[in-house]
């Protein structure tokens, strides 16, 4: 069996980061689509054929590459997968999937009409320590989940022409950072059953901050933050009726977990006794601090990632892609359909604010 050829359409920051990847898996990129200079000097770093036009690549692509990473802007990703999935080649496409839900389902349900594989590039659900967070929450290592709790925000100079601030390329900071903790809340928690968001909007009137509050089945509940314009701790946390788990490192590369023991308590007993006033004393004061110091920390278990992390999404498809199968169970064509459905209902409800 041959070495997995890629098709890699934009040449932007993401794009080196897959292309860099794929050198940890043996995996090449045969094919590089881009508009002006920044083709020539992706295709001289990382290999493959430039090729100016999208519509050409299509075309070409049968029989050229065995995939294709779509990394241009979110408002272009519903047209350029279209064309690549109506060739017959399979599709990875950068997060969001698509602009709206209804693109969003037309990719589903073409991508299955086709018979052809397709799956949106949430990287870091194939990452170590989600994968074991995941397998720690269903063996009930921090017995029955209660919350979840997310962030993810970093500060950027606003600036009309970025990306990230403007809605014609699919900007704002639900679509751009959000789709993290919404998309792992999913993973560990399943579908939301209500959402509820307060946010604000920016001058380029894209959503610029965001706070979440959501619902999952037997009444988990998720705390999830998101911002352009600030930079916020960037983590995620698991609460059980036994404990809790933090990720170790930030919410797009965790590098491993940090497990704490919380084992229910009972109703507290009244003492009237000299014990009592002991109890409230300088010195036991003291020792409790120290005892909270120590539980604190945890046990961190370190799981860290191999190169810079992006290959793990891309053996995932290289694997099913040999194997025959049209969708990944860990990322689920459904899955981005829902996370569509939630941040278009979110993004709704920050807007409805700004407008009232």
């Amino acid at each position: 069996m041959g070495r997995f050829r890629w098709g890699v359409l934009g040449t932007g920051p993401v794009s080196v980061k897959f292309a860099a990847g794929l050198r940890q898996i043996g995996a090449e990129v045969a094919m590089v689509v881009s508009r002006g200079e920044r083709g020539p000097a992706f295709a001289h770093l990382f290999g493959g054929v430039v090729v100016e036009d999208y519509a050409r690549a299509a075309a070409m692509a049968p029989g050229m590459v065995d995939a294709v990473y779509i990394a241009t802007p979110p408002a272009l990703h519903f047209d350029h997968a279209q064309a690549f999935l109506k060739a017959g080649v399979p599709v990875l496409i950068e997060k969001p999937i698509a602009a709206s839900l209804a693109q969003a389902e037309s990719l589903r349900d073409l991508a299955r009409s086709k018979g052809v594989f397709a799956m949106e590039a949430m990287w870091t659900r194939f990452m170590p320590a989600i994968t074991a967070l995941r397998r720690m929450i269903d063996e009930g290592a921090i017995g029955e989940l209660r919350m979840i709790s997310a962030s993810f925000g970093q500060a950027y100079r606003p600036d009309p022409a970025h990306g990230h601030f403007d809605p014609a390329q699919g900007g704002g900071a639900l679509a751009q950072l959000g789709a993290y903790p919404l998309s792992l809340g999913q993973f560990l928690c399943g579908e939301a059953m209500a959402a509820k968001a307060t946010g604000c909007l920016g001058p380029t009137g894209v959503d610029e901050d965001a706070a979440m509050a959501l619902l999952y089945a037997d009444g988990v509940i998720g705390s999830f933050q998101t911002s352009l314009r600030g930079t916020l701790r960037n983590s995620l946390t698991v609460t059980g009726t036994l404990g809790r788990i933090e990720i170790e490192g930030p919410i797009y590369r965790p590098w491993g977990l940090r497990v704490f023991s919380n084992p229910p308590v009972g109703r507290a007993q009244m003492d009237l006794t000299g014990k009592a006033l002991f109890k409230e004393g300088p010195l036991f004061q003291r020792l409790s601090l120290f005892r909270a110091r120590r539980a604190r920390r945890g046990r961190v278990l370190s799981l860290p990632y191999a190169g810079n992390g992006y290959h793990y999404e891309a053996q995932e498809v290289q694997a099913l892609v040999r194997a025959g199968a049209l969708e990944s169970a860990t990322m689920p064509l459904d899955h981005s359909v829902a996370l569509t459905a939630l941040t278009q209902s979110l993004r709704h409800q920050i807007h409805g604010m700004a407008q009232s």
